[in-house]
Protein backbone atom coordinates (compact mmCIF):
# COMPACT_ATOMS: atom_id res chain seq x y z
CA UNK A 1 0.00 0.00 0.00
CA UNK A 2 1.45 3.35 -1.02
CA UNK A 3 1.44 6.48 1.10
CA UNK A 4 -1.10 8.19 -1.18
CA UNK A 5 -3.55 5.33 -0.68
CA UNK A 6 -2.99 5.38 3.07
CA UNK A 7 -3.65 9.11 3.22
CA UNK A 8 -6.72 8.75 1.03
CA UNK A 9 -8.31 6.19 3.34
CA UNK A 10 -7.34 8.04 6.56
CA UNK A 11 -7.70 5.12 8.90
CA UNK A 12 -4.47 5.57 10.83
CA UNK A 13 -4.60 7.21 14.25
CA UNK A 14 -1.90 9.58 15.36
CA UNK A 15 -0.91 11.43 18.49
CA UNK A 16 0.60 14.85 18.00
CA UNK A 17 3.85 16.16 19.47
CA UNK A 18 1.92 18.24 22.00
CA UNK A 19 0.30 15.09 23.37
CA UNK A 20 3.70 13.48 23.87
CA UNK A 21 4.94 16.61 25.65
CA UNK A 22 1.90 16.56 27.92
CA UNK A 23 2.32 12.85 28.68
CA UNK A 24 6.02 13.32 29.47
CA UNK A 25 5.21 16.12 31.88
CA UNK A 26 2.66 13.89 33.59
CA UNK A 27 5.25 11.13 34.00
CA UNK A 28 7.72 13.60 35.52
CA UNK A 29 4.99 14.75 37.91
CA UNK A 30 4.56 11.22 39.26
CA UNK A 31 8.21 10.28 39.73
CA UNK A 32 9.47 10.91 43.25
CA UNK A 33 12.74 12.87 43.18
CA UNK A 34 14.61 10.50 45.49
CA UNK A 35 13.81 6.95 44.50
CA UNK A 36 15.57 3.93 43.13
CA UNK A 37 15.96 3.31 39.42
CA UNK A 38 13.74 0.23 39.72
CA UNK A 39 10.88 2.33 41.11
CA UNK A 40 11.32 4.92 38.35
CA UNK A 41 11.24 2.21 35.67
CA UNK A 42 8.12 0.60 37.16
CA UNK A 43 6.34 3.96 37.44
CA UNK A 44 7.31 4.86 33.87
CA UNK A 45 6.03 1.54 32.50
CA UNK A 46 2.82 1.91 34.51
CA UNK A 47 2.29 5.41 33.09
CA UNK A 48 2.78 4.16 29.55
CA UNK A 49 0.32 1.30 30.10
CA UNK A 50 -2.38 3.52 31.64
CA UNK A 51 -2.01 6.19 28.94
CA UNK A 52 -2.35 3.53 26.23
CA UNK A 53 -5.42 2.07 27.96
CA UNK A 54 -6.99 5.54 28.03
CA UNK A 55 -6.17 6.13 24.37
CA UNK A 56 -7.66 2.78 23.35
CA UNK A 57 -10.80 3.55 25.39
CA UNK A 58 -11.06 6.95 23.69
CA UNK A 59 -11.05 5.31 20.26
CA UNK A 60 -13.41 2.53 21.36
CA UNK A 61 -15.96 4.84 22.98
CA UNK A 62 -15.76 7.21 20.02
CA UNK A 63 -16.79 4.51 17.61
CA UNK A 64 -19.87 3.63 19.67
CA UNK A 65 -21.04 7.08 20.77
CA UNK A 66 -20.97 8.76 17.35
CA UNK A 67 -20.17 12.13 18.97
CA UNK A 68 -17.21 12.36 16.66
CA UNK A 69 -15.73 10.37 13.89
CA UNK A 70 -13.07 8.51 15.87
CA UNK A 71 -11.00 7.93 12.78
CA UNK A 72 -10.64 11.55 11.75
CA UNK A 73 -11.21 14.05 14.53
CA UNK A 74 -11.49 12.39 17.92
CA UNK A 75 -9.92 13.99 20.97
CA UNK A 76 -6.78 12.25 22.17
CA UNK A 77 -6.32 13.58 25.70
CA UNK A 78 -9.46 13.16 27.89
CA UNK A 79 -9.49 9.46 28.77
CA UNK A 80 -5.69 9.05 28.86
CA UNK A 81 -5.54 11.92 31.35
CA UNK A 82 -8.30 10.34 33.47
CA UNK A 83 -6.57 6.93 33.35
CA UNK A 84 -3.24 8.54 34.21
CA UNK A 85 -4.82 10.44 37.12
CA UNK A 86 -6.20 7.19 38.52
CA UNK A 87 -2.76 5.61 38.18
CA UNK A 88 -1.14 8.64 39.83
CA UNK A 89 -3.47 8.41 42.83
CA UNK A 90 -2.88 4.66 43.20
CA UNK A 91 0.89 4.99 42.84
CA UNK A 92 1.01 7.89 45.30
CA UNK A 93 -1.00 5.98 47.90
CA UNK A 94 1.21 2.91 47.43
CA UNK A 95 4.47 4.89 47.72
CA UNK A 96 3.33 6.85 50.78
CA UNK A 97 1.96 3.74 52.47
CA UNK A 98 5.16 1.79 51.87
CA UNK A 99 7.25 4.66 53.25
CA UNK A 100 5.02 4.93 56.33
CA UNK A 101 5.20 1.18 56.95
CA UNK A 102 8.98 1.30 56.65
CA UNK A 103 9.20 4.16 59.17
CA UNK A 104 6.93 2.31 61.61
CA UNK A 105 9.03 -0.82 61.22
CA UNK A 106 12.23 1.12 61.91
CA UNK A 107 10.71 2.75 65.00
CA UNK A 108 9.55 -0.60 66.35
CA UNK A 109 12.91 -2.22 65.83
CA UNK A 110 14.82 0.76 67.31
CA UNK A 111 17.10 0.70 64.34
CA UNK A 112 17.64 4.44 64.08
Amino acid sequence: MEFAELEKEKYAHSISLGDFLFYNLMVLFVLPPVSSIEMKICIGIGCIIFIEIGYILTIWIGTFMKFWNAIEDGPALPLPVIAFSAYFILANVFIEDSNRNLCEYLELSNYR
